[in-house]
């Protein structure tokens, strides 16, 4: 696993608390306290440019609150990437803070259309589908549709637009999930291709 380092947030001058304040919205104490600032990333964390460098306003936030730099990354209980309440704010790193989304069940997990990776749609997805299903060579079905044939590999195993179901289509998985193994129980030196 990689260590993430962030660039140590300098001692600020007045100038550059009163700049940082301006941009935050104070309300009440238990309340959000949203980065107004015109700087935002996409995901709608304030950025702060101090001394030639951006800063993530919740990192500012969370020194000032409690007066120590944060080691990992920000996160927000309150679940409000613009927040810069330090009350809202704690120090933890990225398995904890993606335990936390999940356990809020704010996992939202990408599929079909909804990705802006996708190079098909349902309608395509599910006439793949039906030629997997009528033994298509996956090599020809992917010419056709012009998708690489890992594409639909995946879409067959059913890794990819197993949201959609064709009729007759049964996704062909791996053996190891509660499934048996077509392999005979002999050493694994003994086995064709090892």
């Amino acid at each position: 696993m990689s260590i993430i380092k962030y660039r140590p947030i300098p001692d600020l001058t007045t100038e550059e608390l009163c700049r940082f304040w301006k941009n935050v919205d104070q309300r009440g104490v238990d309340e959000c306290w949203p980065w107004v600032g015109g700087a935002r990333s996409n995901g709608g964390y304030g950025h702060i440019k101090l001394r030639g460098h951006i800063f993530v306003a919740s990192r500012v936030a969370y020194l000032l609150y409690h007066l120590q730099d944060p080691a990992m990354i920000v996160c927000h209980k309150c679940d409000n990437p613009p927040c810069c309440n330090g009350a809202h704010l704690y120090d933890g790193t990225h398995s904890q803070n993606s335990r936390e989304r999940d356990s809020k069940g704010r996992r939202r997990p990408v599929c079909g259309t909804a990705s802006n990776l996708a190079k098909i749609n349902d309608e395509i997805a599910y006439q793949i589908q039906l030629e997997i299903a009528a033994k298509y060579p996956d090599a020809e079905i992917a010419e056709k549709y012009a998708v690489s044939p890992a594409t639909i590999a995946n879409i067959r195993k059913g890794r990819q637009w197993n949201h959609v179901r064709a009729p007759g289509f049964v996704p062909h998985r791996r053996p190891g999930n509660g499934q048996k193994s077509c392999w005979p129980k002999f050493p694994l030196a003994l086995r064709p291709g090892w």
